[in-house]
């Protein structure tokens, strides 16, 4: 490793970027072991073993490109922009809203909780506010490219009038994968919510509703909490190169900007200028003692930044659903001197939030591994050398810590989901990956809504997948195309893009006290149950979701005024359709196994349909769906297969399976046909 260099110079602008590429370039030859976020609070060590960039090149040239690498290359196309223009995606009646639930398993008390955001958001949105809900939900295994499919969704930049731009995901990533989230966050504003009572759902409605009604006024002040710990190659970095130069950069900007609606109402904007007071708690200050003063306690901002360890544990720990992603503070001794299971006094869990926190409008991100959820399977086992997906959880979930903080009245949480790869902040790339956090938090400091906030991060991640994948393509015909060193931190640079999640609505926005306005103590919250406030009923399919036949005529409908009547039948029609699958569902089910049974009886009257009346049962067959069959053939009194009896009971058999193919051949045909019905 070359000698220390002189971070604060750096951070003065003291030093010519020929001396800082100097410095980089005898780092690269060093070929110094890269040291990744992540501590297994089982065993005390890195999650992921140190290694080098050649090694981590090695692994990287493994690396699939990404199944929607066709949108991601529009994504960054010069003059591209996330939302069909002239749609203004700081406004709701422009962008729109929507809420996905799932298809199957989804609780109607939970959507009636969360009636009083659903109501808000409907009056902001106006025409542009959807549920989809029902048979309309997302169904397990969907991709974003089906869903899209089958509500007839233009792919590109998002349109509101097909779906609205910022989209909130109720339920957990086991009924509503990850995967679905991060495809669907291309083009879109994307959140999540999911917690594990009803009341929760009402009380974080009811948090939305009070910060975007004014009944929240939050002093303008911005806190960045940096962890570093002796030795530890990772946090230094985080600290360094991420946490401090944001801080630094933020608090010498000029006053931010804001533009509100005019006094007439109308389309005039006025520009408010926003003063922010930041202050920063770095290295040994970085304690878990800070933090909760910051969480919950009397310095709680309006805008929290943390960058940290995530604590990770095995798959079986007792500890792994509740602590997964907790964050560990500058308490931890370091790498060096600690050794074994880490204690939670090194760090911040749910149950480390005071019993009183009240964190009413917060937005917090979170810079650390697991930070914001957990997949059951690890998304990076071939980068330590593993050519299976390894299980690493019991089920997909979302983090304890962010949805605690939900529940205590904050707005939202950006986190990670995996692992977090802080190695892209120590090479010239960093100003660029710092930049894109900069631009994020200017947006939220000038009242942005943090899905089109974190919208820097979505194009970054479009930007490094396309590059990523075309130097991987030259690296293919050139093995030395590109330095292992820029390549890993490339590569890191990427996913740290991708795995970023918003837990919460994405259209919220810090409840900000305006210049001419007094801030005020946060409300409490107090005890909120479940509204018995009706929830708004997903809207009619709009015209753009109704497939008008080809022809060079007029749609009939339209000619004749009754086009609402074809939409209200096609709606119709297509719930029809999912019940009717759920129905032929439940057929197959009962015909999916055939049992064929005979009986003989002293008694045909004691014999119903219902009851066999003591009949005594001779022989059985039992066939399953896939061929496999199980026979009970008659014997006489002398032991011997009863034939008569064995003929008889054969016939049935036959017939029956006769029978169970045409019936098949029914339901295959009524779905085909109502599915045509609907083209």
């Amino acid at each position: 490793m070359p000698q220390e260099f002189d971070v604060e110079r750096i951070f003065k602008g003291e030093l010519e970027d020929t001396e800082l590429q100097a410095y980089y370039s005898e780092l690269q030859n060093s070929n110094e072991k890269l040291v990744f976020n992540g501590i297994n609070g089982a065993t005390g060590e890195y999650s992921v073993p140190p290694m080098t960039a050649d090694e981590l090149a090695t692994v990287i040239l493994q690396e699939p490109k990404p199944e929607n690498l066709g949108e991601l290359k529009q994504k960054r196309a010069p003059g591209a922009f996330p939302i069909k223009p002239p749609n203004d995606p700081t406004k709701l009646s422009d962008a729109g809203w929507a809420v996905i639930f799932p298809a199957k398993d989804s609780d109607p008390a939970v959507k009636e909780a969360l009636a009083e955001l659903l109501n808000l958001r409907q009056a902001q949105a106006g025409e542009r506010f959807k549920i989809y809900e029902g048979g309309a939900g997302y169904r397990p295994g969907e991709t974003k490219a089906e869903f899209f499919k089958r509500h007839k969704i233009g792919g590109g930049p998002a349109d509101p009038e097909q779906m609205p731009y910022y989209v909130l995901i109720v339920g957990s990533p086991e009924q509503i994968p990850y995967e679905f989230q991060y495809q669907l966050d291309v083009m879109r504003g994307v959140g999540r919510i999911h917690f594990d009572s009803v009341d929760a759902y009402a009380k974080y409605a009811r948090a939305v509703v009070m910060a975007e009604k004014g009944e929240v006024k939050l002093p303008r002040r911005a806190s960045f909490f940096g962890a570093m710990s002796a030795g530890d190659k990772a946090t230094e970095l985080s600290s360094k190169y991420l946490v401090r130069p944001l801080y630094r950069k933020l608090s010498k900007q000029p006053p931010f900007v804001r533009w509100v609606d005019g006094e007439d109402g109308g389309d005039t904007k006025r520009k408010v200028e926003l003063a922010w007071e930041f202050e920063s708690h770095l290295a040994e200050r970085a304690t878990k003692a800070k933090l909760s003063t910051l969480l919950g306690g009397d310095a709680t901002p309006a805008l929290l930044f943390t960058a940290s360890h995530g604590m990770e544990f095995p798959l079986g720990d007792a500890r792994q659903i509740p602590h997964q992603g907790a964050l560990l503070c500058s308490d931890w001794p370091g790498p060096n001197q600690w050794r074994g299971q880490i204690p939670q006094d090194f760090y911040f869990a749910t149950e480390d939030l005071g019993s009183n926190a009240n964190l009413l409008g917060l937005l917090a991100f979170f810079f650390a591994c697991f930070g914001g959820g957990s997949p059951r399977l690890d998304q990076f086992a071939r980068h330590s050398q593993k050519m299976d997906r390894e299980e690493i959880a019991p089920r997909n979930f979302l983090g304890e810590l962010p949805q605690r903080l939900l529940g205590r009245g904050a707005l939202a949480v950006v986190g990670h989901v995996e692992r977090a790869w802080g190695y892209s902040f120590l090479s010239p790339g960093m100003v660029a990956q710092t930049g894109v956090f900069e631009g994020m938090l200017l947006q939220l400091l000038s009242g942005d809504p943090i899905g089109w906030a974190t919208e820097n991060l979505n194009m970054r991640y479009a930007d490094l997948a396309t590059e990523l994948t075309n130097v991987l393509d030259e690296r293919e015909w050139d093995p030395d195309f590109i330095n292992p060193y820029d390549l890993a931190q490339m590569w890191t640079m990427h996913h740290d893009a991708r795995n970023y999640v918003v837990i919460g609505d994405p259209a919220a926005r810090i409840p900000m006290a305006m210049p001419d306005e007094s801030p005020t103590a946060r409300p409490d919250l107090g005890t909120i149950t479940a509204s018995a406030a009706p929830a708004p009923s997903a809207p009619k399919a709009s015209p753009a979701e109704v497939e008008a036949p080809v022809s060079g005529e007029p749609y009939a409908a339209e000619a004749f005024g009754i086009r609402e009547q074809v939409d209200d039948l096609t709606v119709s029609l297509r719930e029809f359709t999912d019940q009717l699958a759920e129905s032929l569902k439940e057929a197959a089910k009962d015909i999916s196994t055939l049992e064929v049974k005979t009986y003989t009886t002293d008694d045909l009257t004691a014999v119903t349909t219902q009851s066999e009346g003591g009949a005594r049962l001779r022989a059985l067959t039992h066939i399953g769906f896939d061929g496999d069959m199980k026979v009970f053939v008659p014997e006489d009194r002398e032991g011997e297969v009863d034939r008569a009896l064995w003929e008889v009971h054969l016939e049935m058999v036959r017939e029956a399976q006769v029978n169970r193919a045409q019936f098949l051949q029914a339901m295959a045909e009524m779905a085909t046909n109502l599915l045509k019905s609907l083209k």
